[in-house]
């Protein structure tokens, strides 16, 4: 199994704009994003939601209750649980 790092802020930037833009296509853009990440990096759900949480975390402009909010409504429940790392 793959291993990857924090998202670059760049990047997180670049999420965060989207998502201020195109609220509604939020779950989508995760899909895709959870798709792609077990595809091709065989990366689970778990770790990927983990991931997105702790790099916007980090690099959002928007809150962290919000991007908790965001992230419970536009993940998919098997992307939505923590897991230890």
């Amino acid at each position: 199994m793959s291993s990857v790092g924090d998202i670059r802020t760049d990047a997180v930037k670049l999420l965060d704009w989207y998502i201020e833009r195109r609220p509604a296509h939020t779950p989508g853009l995760f899909g895709e994003i959870l798709l792609i990440a077990r595809t091709r990096l065989e990366l689970p759900p778990p770790k990927v939601g983990s991931l997105l949480r702790r790099s916007l975390h980090l690099d959002s402009a928007q809150d962290g209750d919000t991007i908790d909010a965001l992230l419970e409504m536009a993940l998919p429940p098997s992307a939505r649980r923590p897991i230890n790392r």
